[in-house]
């Protein structure tokens, strides 16, 4: 799988703090999203990371559970001692029906914490940010710009989803700025 081979490239060494990080993928449809986000988060569960994964209703809860037990071995092992957590977008990015980037950024270092505390080695999530609306997009960019300023001396790796066909050539003009690798299928590549 073409996919797999790029995202063992993107895989932490874990060696150097400086290799976590906060990257990017693109997809068209629910297979694309699998094929990077199923290998993305069975590396992070063999690697004794705590795994999230952010839904959006494009591809939500339900789905992406069922898809996870049925591709990675052993995942109700790694869900009953809560090693992974699927959680929809509006409960984790919105409180009120509101974005608020301070928020979310303490919750991740209180996330990454906990992480470390019960003795993982970090955190590992993954966001589909097809919920982020055009009102929206300029404070996300904002929360992304920050986010890489803050993962600089963490413990945490972040891969962010985009559509591929809701992109814009500004989004992704931002989007490239905001990320330090960008995983692509083959046959998808971003279009602006």
């Amino acid at each position: 799988m073409q996919t797999q081979k790029l995202v063992n490239r993107c895989e932490p060494d874990h060696s150097n703090k400086n290799d976590f990080g906060h990257f990017c993928n693109f997809y068209r449809n629910k297979e694309d999203l699998a094929d990077i986000l199923v290998p993305y988060f069975a590396s992070g569960l063999a690697k004794n990371q705590l795994c999230i994964w952010v839904t959006s209703p494009f591809l939500g809860d339900a789905e992406a559970k069922s898809i996870l037990q049925n591709a990675v071995s052993h995942f109700d092992e790694y869900a009953a001692k809560k090693q992974i957590r699927i959680i929809s977008y509006d409960e984790y990015y919105l409180s009120n029906g509101r974005f608020d980037p301070n928020s979310i950024l303490r919750k991740w270092r209180l996330e990454e914490q906990k992480a470390l505390n019960r003795g993982f080695f970090g955190l590992r999530f993954n966001a589909n940010n097809l919920w982020v609306k055009e009102d929206t997009w300029p404070l996300f960019v904002e929360y992304e710009k920050r986010l890489n300023q803050a993962i600089e001396n963490s413990n945490s790796t972040f891969l962010c989803s985009y559509s591929s066909r809701a992109c814009t050539c500004h989004h992704l003009s931002e989007i490239l700025q905001n990320h330090s690798l960008i995983l692509v299928t083959k046959n998808n590549p971003p279009k602006g």
